[in-house]
């Protein structure tokens, strides 16, 4: 599948992640959903190849990428999960099939799948991802699959090993994969280069092009973790949080406006030029 639309010269993948959904709910009045997602685009078009955006609020951030000759990715998937004693299930759009998709403008899907090999349900996990990568290949257009992997009862968990199973459970259903920085970069205890074992078996094992994502890091952190991921061949980023999550604490739109104007902007450069 062609994702030559999502890369820059070099072959780097750049995204800029502005599909949340309800998470953005708790920070923003829904009626400033599509500005900031707008904003975003505008700002962030000159430093990344592609804007992923859901197909909800998106509409102003779709005409911006547009005018600015940024390809777009739309989300597949309804925001969050629900909880089974099985796992957590990720629900499609009913409304927005691959297909609709395209016609909206993307020029790639994305699928964002909860997973962990030993949750009971990780069987029908797959084959979410299966569904999905079908209708990508009936519309001609590549998937971005997301596996977000997570701790179930009872069960080992270390996120490095969890990302690998995901990786060979799922990487026949990818163009490009979306994967986690594979150590807590929360735990003080942890040594971020102890997971350059893990990047570098990523790479191997992928199979496919495959770029990092941020998952509400904090910003030094992300950079550093693209930078060890890089060299371990990771072929770009899709980052929202690490760079904008900071709005939260501000009070009114004009001070959002302000912060994705310059710092946030001034941090999606700096990750840009990393590749």
């Amino acid at each position: 599948m062609d994702i030559s639309l999502l890369q820059d010269a070099n072959g780097f993948i750049k995204i800029a992640a502005i599909d949340h959904r309800s998470s953005l709910k708790k920070i923003l009045a829904e009626d400033k959903l599509e500005d900031f997602k707008g904003l975003c685009t505008e700002n962030f078009a000159p430093f990344v190849t592609a804007i992923l955006v859901d197909p909800e609020y998106g509409d102003k951030a779709r005409e911006s990428a547009r005018q600015n000759n940024v390809s777009i990715i739309l989300s597949r998937e309804q925001s969050g999960y629900l909880q089974n004693p099985d796992g957590r299930v990720t629900e499609l759009y009913s409304q927005f099939n691959s297909h609709k998709l395209k016609k909206m403008g993307a020029s790639a899907i994305k699928l964002h799948l909860y997973y962990n090999a030993d949750a009971a349900n990780a069987a029908d996990q797959r084959q979410v991802a299966e569904k999905v990568k079908m209708e990508c290949v009936a519309a001609d257009i590549p998937l971005l699959l997301e596996p977000v992997t997570y701790t179930v009862p009872d069960s080992p968990y270390h996120k490095g090993d969890a990302i690998m199973h995901a990786i060979n459970d799922l990487r026949a259903f990818a163009d490009i994969l979306k994967l986690e920085f594979p150590i807590d970069v929360d735990d003080e205890t942890e040594d971020m280069d102890a997971a350059i074992p893990y990047l570098s078996a990523m790479t191997i094992e992928s199979k496919v092009p495959w770029i990092l994502l941020s998952l509400g890091m904090q910003f030094d952190s992300y950079k550093k973790a693209l930078g060890l991921s890089k060299d371990a061949g990771c072929n770009g980023f899709a980052v929202g949080r690490a760079v904008w999550q900071e709005i939260d604490r501000l009070s009114t739109w004009p001070s959002v406006e302000d912060f994705i104007k310059t710092t946030a902007t001034d941090r999606m450069r700096q990750l840009a030029e990393l590749f």
